[in-house]
């Protein structure tokens, strides 16, 4: 491959998501930012950074890279980077994208949750849009096939109109909750009205607590409502989305490996009704998920794709439904979503290599 095609990546966080998870893993299987960067074709981890020097000299000793940073803007400035992936916490996210589009970095891949506050994923957004840089948020299910399927079956109308659903999650609403909440925004667009109801007695501290509460959308064709039902992660692990529709039912179900569609026909043992039945089951794998988005991102990269999947309006709008959630909870009140996000069902099907039957 020529060399200039291949993008220079900087890693900025070493910590889970970034190397640690995967750093000992016996399978052959990316669970992190630093080994899909390793594992594809067109890309080279030349640097890696953490504010944690130890942590960052041992993600270099696994990964065998040799530039090792504490200081992100040093990295920045030191390597000539075509691409970073960034995977700290939330806090400083718009320092860290600015200094590396001011580097002249083209493509940033940036962990979920986009920003720590609503207004620093504003000014995210805002800055992305001012120039011509791939930029991505990592909702890694939006790239598995169960979502591509569900999102062409929702846009090609052939379930009808939908007539309700529910999520149940655990771990915080930034954390899983958050993929529901994105996935939704992926089908439905965003909520009106958003209204919190309970709080989980589980560990998560303030600011990603997990709530249980109701996801209102209103459309010309009727308003309909999904549940969003938080669960106590410590006890089981949970992440299931239920939607029903005039014509049928989606179900993701083994923490999105799984999807079935099941449809309206008449019911074999009572004459005159009407039933639902499985129609179609689909398996997903979550473990090629980080594979499949940077393949994506690259692909972008080399123009032979439109725009990322999951890009800055899909992050600003998954990040306002769960502020609106947590303000409803502090004020007891249904509080109305504050950005409109983009377009329900916005993926362009023919960009994912699929057709709508």
């Amino acid at each position: 491959m020529d060399r200039q095609a291949v993008a220079r990546f900087g890693l900025i966080g070493c910590g889970a998501i970034g190397s640690r998870l995967d750093e000992d893993a016996v399978g052959d299987v990316a669970l992190t930012h630093a080994s899909a960067v390793q594992r594809a074709t067109g890309a080279e981890l030349v640097a890696v950074c953490d504010n944690d020097a130890a942590r960052a000299a041992a993600c270099g000793r696994r990964r065998n890279v040799g530039r090792v940073y504490a200081d992100y803007r040093e990295m920045l400035t030191a390597e000539r980077l075509d691409a970073v992936s960034i995977a700290t916490p939330p806090v400083d996210r718009l320092k860290m994208i600015e200094a590396a589009l001011d580097h002249g970095v083209r493509l940033v891949w940036c962990e979920k949750p986009m920003a720590a506050s609503l207004s620093e994923a504003r000014a995210i957004e805002r800055r992305v849009g001012r120039g011509r840089a791939i930029f991505a948020v990592n909702y890694i299910r939006r790239w598995t096939a169960t979502a591509r399927r569900m999102a062409s079956l929702v846009k090609s109308g052939q379930l009808g109109e939908p007539q309700g659903g529910a999520v149940y999650y655990g771990k915080g609403l930034l954390n899983n909750g958050s993929h529901a909440i994105d996935l939704l925004g992926l089908l439905f667009g965003q909520p009106d009205t958003v209204e919190a109801i309970a709080r989980v007695a589980d560990d998560r501290a303030e600011g990603d607590e997990t709530l249980t509460g109701t996801l209102h959308y209103r459309r010309p064709q009727g308003a309909f409502s999904v549940q969003l039902i938080g669960t106590d992660h410590r006890r089981y692990s949970l992440f299931e989305i239920d939607l029903l529709f005039e014509g049928g039912r989606l179900r993701l179900t083994e923490k999105g490996n799984r999807l079935e569609v099941q449809t309206v026909a008449e019911d074999p043992v009572f004459p005159g009704y009407r039933a639902l039945r499985v129609e179609e089951t689909l398996a997903g794998d979550l473990s090629t998920a980080f594979d499949e988005v940077l393949a994506q991102l690259l692909a972008v990269r080399r123009g032979r794709d439109r725009a990322p999947f999951c890009g800055a309006a899909d992050g600003l709008g998954a990040l306002a439904v769960v502020e609106g959630l947590r303000r409803s909870w502090q004020t007891s009140r249904p509080v109305a979503t504050s950005e409109r996000g983009p377009t329900a069902a916005a993926w362009a099907p023919r960009s994912l290599g699929f057709a709508i039957s």
